[in-house]
């Protein structure tokens, strides 16, 4: 294969390389195949998501499938010629529509636009005093457009959709606004057209846009009129595979290996745009690796940042020269508000503290977490390269460009070796968004740190609160054997559990849950059922974390005793250092004193005993509800 088969630039033309979106596509053509029906819908779509994220990309390859059931695609150029001028706008698509007009009626509407002809056989009541230059005298704009409005506006549509559907086979059009952002500065006129389109027979609407953008008030659609659909970065590895794996073909196709694509996953973070990027260089520097296997390698990580550098905008070129003058100690601030959009002071400190974590010695730790971080947040404050937002928490003022930037920059200058995959914005709800730090800590904390240069070990983790309601303890311990649960009363109860006739004991047992039984496979690099591991094999404890006020299990599974011994060495080594940066770790866990009171069950007062005891290690364990 001579050539590189991976682009990231501009849209996927091709549907044979849009991948990831299948479901999401699907659902979006059941709504457009409802035009060709015996009683025709016209459904309006709105699909929103960050920059680089495929919208444009998904637009495409809707429209190619459209054709399939006649319906033709009227895309509309909002480019900066256009910008201030609604008139031209409508012109373009008035221009459009007149392509599928019969040979004379287009010829005649081109005469009517250049002014050779007053007349034209459709009656086209906003281009007659809008937007033909026929109008243009001493005294008046030729594109004045105070002549809009919607009913004109409809009449119009109305008119140019008979004409140009009659004889054929043609169910609709799509009328296509990409970018809807740059209406931003356009008010009334611009969402007349658009709204005409929506209340007119024969028309699909269809704009993209970032996610804020029906909340945006200068932008005046009617989002009760629109089917939305939000794109999100890539969540599962599959679909980041796939991504991968489909440009590959030929006989001289080279491997590309679980590791590679869990690397570029992470890095990436699941955006498509950066996933291709990463895999251009990738390809781009693989004949030099003389080997048949594809590896994500700092060269090509380095090649990608400078892509970035070279070639961005003058704002985005400001943003990224700010970024390269920043110290190691500075970049380590960027990071943390990469992997979580939104932190406190006090997490963010020490998060870049734990990055920071190996290089450190304690009195080190006690000074950057007093001073020098302070004061490096303060600059990069003034700096505008930090925000920090009206609740008091700080956020990296960047597009998707600069923080790909920060990311390539700082593996390619050894500050670390990968980024958490974990997605969230800023509307998550706090739970979701505290979990997600919890997620990123961890990655930090236990694969980055603990486990690092530990082949042979892999980690999960269980949050505090795991799902569905719960009956006490105390009243399993003190009911009868043959006791009944009323379904609806406000007693928490376990989940289609609703018993009668049970021992005390059998649903006692039923409420110990392992937390640790639904972990995540793709992240667990191929590894055997994790019932296989012997307890001499698995490590369980407990982090608390004292600036976030919260903490989670984690049980590290190794492949050998050996190595299951060499990872409790090192915890243990490790331990009063990280407790200065407030990270409690005890192998003394909640569920420990658990599965000890399960085996005192005939002894009421010792299981309660134990139960109290467990939850003094975690009051937050819903699991204990004495």
């Amino acid at each position: 294969m001579d050539r590189n088969p991976y682009r990231y630039r501009g849209e996927i033309e091709d549907p044979e390389f849009f991948v990831g979106r299948d479901d999401l596509l699907s659902d979006i053509m059941y709504l457009l195949e409802l035009t060709d029906s015996d009683r025709p819908r016209f459904h309006n779509i709105a699909i929103t998501g960050p920059p680089e994220i495929g919208k444009s990309s998904l637009i495409n390859v809707m429209s190619q499938r459209s054709t399939s059931i006649n319906l033709e695609t009227i895309e509309v150029n909002l480019n900066a010629g256009h910008h201030n001028d609604p008139s031209k706008i409508y012109e373009e698509i008035c221009g459009s529509l007149s392509k599928y007009l019969d040979q004379n009626l287009r010829k005649s509407f081109r005469e009517y636009l250049r002014g050779i002809t007053d007349s034209f056989e459709i009656d086209l009541r906003v281009l007659r005093y809008a937007a033909s230059p026929r109008n243009n005298d001493e005294d008046g704009d030729p594109h004045q457009t105070s002549g809009i409005n919607s009913v004109d506006v409809q009449h119009d549509l109305t008119n140019l959709y008979n004409k140009a559907t009659e004889g054929t086979e043609i169910t609709g059009f799509l009328v296509v606004f990409d970018n809807i952002e740059q209406f931003a500065d356009q008010t009334s006129e611009l969402s007349v057209i658009i709204d005409a389109f929506i209340k007119t027979y024969g028309f699909n609407v269809v704009i993209s846009g970032t996610k804020g953008v029906f909340e945006n008030s200068d932008v005046m659609i009617d989002s009760t009129e629109f089917d939305k659909f939000e794109l999100e970065p890539f969540n599962e590895m599959s679909k980041t595979r796939e991504c991968l794996e489909i440009p590959l073909t030929g006989e001289d196709t080279p491997t590309l290996p679980d590791k590679t694509v869990r690397d570029i996953h992470s890095l990436s973070q699941g955006n498509p745009y950066e996933i291709n990027m990463l895999a251009f260089y990738m390809y781009k520097v693989y004949p030099e690796n003389s080997s048949e296997v594809l590896h994500l390698t700092p060269e090509a990580i380095s090649e990608a940042a400078e892509q970035i550098r070279s070639s961005g905008s003058k704002a985005e070129s400001e943003v990224i020269s700010k970024i390269q003058t920043l110290s190691d100690d500075e970049l380590k601030l960027l990071i943390p508000l990469i992997e979580n959009p939104k932190l406190p002071k006090d997490w963010l400190i020490s998060y870049a503290l734990l990055i920071s974590f190996d290089t450190l010695d304690l009195e080190e730790i006690i000074s950057r977490k007093r001073n020098i971080y302070d004061g490096l947040l303060n600059r990069m404050v003034n700096q505008g390269i930090i925000e920090r937002s009206e609740d008091g928490e700080y956020l990296f003022n960047s597009d998707v460009y600069s923080t790909a930037f920060v990311k390539y920059h700082a593996i390619s200058n050894d500050i670390v070796s990968n980024f958490n995959s974990k997605n969230l914005d800023e509307s998550s709800s706090e739970n979701m968004r505290e979990r997600i730090f919890l997620s990123s800590l961890h990655y930090r904390l236990v694969d980055s740190t603990i486990l690092n240069g530990i082949n042979g070990a892999h980690s999960h983790y269980s949050f505090d609160d795991p799902p569905g309601p719960f009956i006490k303890y105390s009243e399993v311990l003190l009911e009868s054997e043959n006791f009944e649960i009323d379904p609806h009363s406000d007693t928490r109860l376990i989940p289609d559990r609703i018993t009668q006739g049970f021992s005390n004991f059998e649903i006692f047992e039923n409420l110990t849950v392992d937390p640790f039984r639904e972990s995540d496979p793709e992240l667990s690099d191929g590894n055997k059922n994790e019932d296989a591991y012997t307890d001499e094999q698995t490590l369980r404890f407990r982090c608390e974390i004292d600036w976030t006020n919260s903490g989670y299990m984690v049980v590290i599974h190794s492949d050998t005793e050996e190595i299951s011994e060499t990872v409790e060495t090192r915890i243990q080594s490790l331990s009063p250092d990280l407790d200065m940066l407030g990270l409690d770790i005890s192998f003394e866990t909640s569920m420990r004193y658990v599965s000890d009171a399960c085996e005192q069950f005939d002894d009421s007062k010792k299981c309660l005993r134990l139960l109290n005891r467990a939850k003094s290690i975690n009051n937050n364990n819903l699991l204990i509800y004495i």
